[in-house]
């Protein structure tokens, strides 16, 4: 498991530093107005993604053990096929209808490329982290890369001649589909298609309504929570200063999905596998395990990121974005209370309650509208976005974690946070005394010291974290 983790681990390195080198060179090709236009077409990517095929995606995730050791799980992907095709034209629709409204002219060739990422994504998605769930890591993680690497490739061809933000999509759809392809393609050197008799159900009718449709309605108020904002951010700021805000938050966004994808890519499969055969005090301790083995690098995250919020601007984006440090700091908050209910949420998933994530999530809807809305009205800063989603983050980590505690008997290992939380609230009062950066290679100084301290927090706390132990006891691989 350790050589598993360390595997994983390199490519989530690579990945990370691929698309920050995509941001980088992203920023530099596209101007502020065709970021934020990239913004609102991914806004309309993620709207189907999220509402129509996550709560299956979830479905599909949740059993791919028990569909693997019963040998129907290649049968049963099969019937994914008319989900993906509906998502894409949802969200190609959708983005065609509001460019219609507000330009008047037919968006023809971001819809396609909205249409072609929903597309890319799904099967992405799909079929290269099933590679992980089934043990075969090495393969999960240069499949990983070179979709990554090949879609900073492609974007750069299709806009070499024509910086528009549909072909740098495009681009990166290029790159996911031929990931895809090739994770599909490895699967039956893996033992993957065993054939049972029977139609290929993914998922019935019955399971549909009680497991899907309570997660599609808490994931549409995701979708406004983490994305679906961006609209109404353009009506009061404009594309330009959507733009340069939607560059910071995906800068910091990539930082944590680095972190995030790492520990989730490690231990949700084990998580999954350790859930199986259990009852509800088993699953609590299970979701326990889970719960305390990713908050202590979760703070520790955050403090890095404040410390280094101009380094890493600095370092990863082009010149006309640098102003934004500030929103880099404020991004932080809003990653860290994404990430944590992410985590919290996961007991509804374990539990197949997931009409309990609804009233959560509908609360976090509404304190961002109300927040977004007033600052729109009031003109305030751009800034004050920002502000608005790290409130409505708090709001949704406080809700989830009560209702999730009706569903599993979990806990907080609260002494194994006491360094990470130490770090973190000293980098916060460490912000107005830090060094100016003002060169590249200061940037990378600060950076270089600022993760240099917290990995090495990091190792020491995950040296004697039990919950992290305990899941890396479980076996992946079934019969």
């Amino acid at each position: 498991m350790t050589r598993d983790v360390l595997v994983i681990a390199g490519g989530r390195l690579l990945s990370a530093v691929l698309a920050l080198i995509a941001l980088r060179v992203s920023t530099t090709v596209l101007s502020s107005a065709e970021f934020g236009y990239m913004a609102l077409m991914l806004g309309a990517q993620t709207l189907s993604t999220l509402v129509v095929i996550n709560p299956v995606g979830q479905w599909i995730n949740r059993h791919t053990h028990a569909w693997w050791d019963e040998g129907s799980l290649a049968q049963r992907l099969r019937a994914y096929r008319p989900w993906v095709v509906g998502a894409s034209l949802l969200s190609a629709s959708a983005f065609a209808m509001w460019a219609l409204q507000q330009t008047g002219q037919w968006p023809g060739m971001a819809s396609i490329a909205v249409a072609a990422a929903v597309v890319a994504a799904v099967y992405n998605g799909t079929y290269v982290p099933l590679l992980n769930m089934l043990g075969h890591r090495k393969q999960f993680v240069l499949l990983s890369n070179v979709s990554v690497a090949l879609g900073l490739v492609c974007s750069v061809l299709f806009t070499w001649h024509t910086a528009s933000a549909p072909l740098w999509l495009l681009g990166q759809a290029t790159g996911l589909a031929v990931g895809a392809v090739l994770a599909r393609s490895s699967l039956p050197r893996h033992q993957l298609v065993r054939s049972v008799s029977g139609p290929p159900v993914l998922i019935s009718r019955a399971d549909y309504a009680q497991f899907c449709i309570p997660l599609a309605l808490s994931t549409a108020c995701m979708w406004i929570v983490t994305a679906g904002w961006r609209f109404v951010g353009e009506h009061y700021w404009g594309l330009e200063a959507l733009g340069q805000l939607y560059v910071a938050l995906t800068l910091t966004l990539q930082i944590w999905t680095l972190a995030e994808s790492l520990l989730m890519q490690v231990l949700i499969p084990l998580f999954y596998r350790g859930l199986e055969g259990q009852g509800r005090n088993g699953m609590g301790a299970v979701f326990s395990q889970l719960i305390n083995a990713q908050l202590p690098i979760y703070l520790l995250l955050l403090g890095a990121t404040v410390l280094s919020s101009k380094a890493l601007l600095l370092l990863f984006v082009g010149p006309a974005y640098h102003a934004a440090s500030s929103v880099v700091l404020l991004a932080a908050f809003v990653e860290f209370f994404r990430v944590v209910s992410n985590v919290v949420g996961n007991a509804a998933q374990a539990t197949r309650q997931t009409r309990y994530l609804i009233a959560p999530y509908g609360l976090a809807v509404l304190t961002l509208m109300a927040l977004l809305l007033g600052s729109g009205l009031l003109k305030m800063p751009v800034e004050f976005a920002v502000i608005s989603l790290a409130v409505a983050g708090l709001v949704l980590f406080i809700a989830l974690s009560h209702q999730m505690k009706k569903l599993l008997d979990w806990s907080i290992h609260w002494s194994g946070l006491g360094i990470p939380a130490l770090f973190a609230g000293l980098a916060l009062l460490a912000v107005p005394w830090l060094p100016p950066v003002q060169s590249l290679f200061s940037g990378l100084l600060q950076v270089a010291w600022v993760g240099t301290v917290a990995t090495a927090l990091a190792v020491h706390v995950l040296k004697t974290n039990p919950g992290l132990k305990a899941l890396l006891q479980i076996k992946l691989r079934g019969p």
